[in-house]
């Protein structure tokens, strides 16, 4: 397990406040001590990469899928698109991967509101970091949508970037969700309610 450079601030503030709680007031210290180990799993990356079958799906995020269905994305799709919505609690780890093999052909941020992460309104207020891929001449979307709690996206690409199956590309803080749009003819292997794993959990075949 590797802690992500952008969590280790954090924990550190936690650990020197529980130092500082020792001398002033005991009992206290031992929130502060909690919070620093809650947020080392938070920020926790257990996944390094993998091999996948060619045109494989691999899952963008931890956590819960909470919605799958077929719609028009007229924003880089232009189309009809088969969108898959990951929520991620406050449990599960919050680093995101990428989906496939594909370049990253554009990259934009939408500013918005921070309402719960699971419900489905959020997909279209949220703010949120949209990823533009292109795989074997298919054009397939990344949404990071910030939640309720969560309050920064990180991405870490930019466009003209190539990523891999399961590579590291950003994460989102303390609650949030990610949705893939995909090709309508995409064949999927998960359904509503299934619990994934980021950069291990193959959603589907693009064909």
């Amino acid at each position: 397990m590797k802690i992500d450079p952008d969590g280790i601030k954090f924990i550190a503030i936690f650990l020197a406040a529980a130092a500082v709680s020792l001398l002033l007031f005991p009992p206290l210290s031992i929130i502060f001590v909690v919070l620093a180990a809650a947020t080392t799993l938070f920020f926790r990356q257990t996944v390094f990469g993998g091999e996948f079958p060619p045109a494989a799906l691999v899952a963008p995020a931890c956590g819960k899928i909470v919605d799958i269905r077929e719609l028009d994305e007229p924003e880089f799709i232009r189309g009809r698109a088969l969108r898959v919505s990951i929520f991620m609690s406050l449990l599960d780890e919050h680093i995101n991967y990428a989906p496939l093999e594909a370049e990253v052909v554009r990259l934009w941020h939408r500013p918005g509101s921070f309402k719960r992460a699971d419900l489905e309104e959020a997909s279209a207020a949220n703010e949120s970091q949209w990823i533009g891929l292109s795989a074997a001449g298919r054009r397939i979307l990344m949404r990071q949508i910030a939640g309720k709690v969560a309050r920064r996206i990180v991405c870490r690409l930019k466009e003209g970037d190539r990523v891999a199956p399961a590579q590291k590309i950003g994460l989102i803080r303390f609650g949030s969700r990610v949705e893939l749009y995909l090709p309508p003819e995409v064949r999927l292997e998960v359904a509503v309610g299934r619990k994934v794993k980021g950069g291990v959990t193959v959603l589907g075949n693009l064909g």
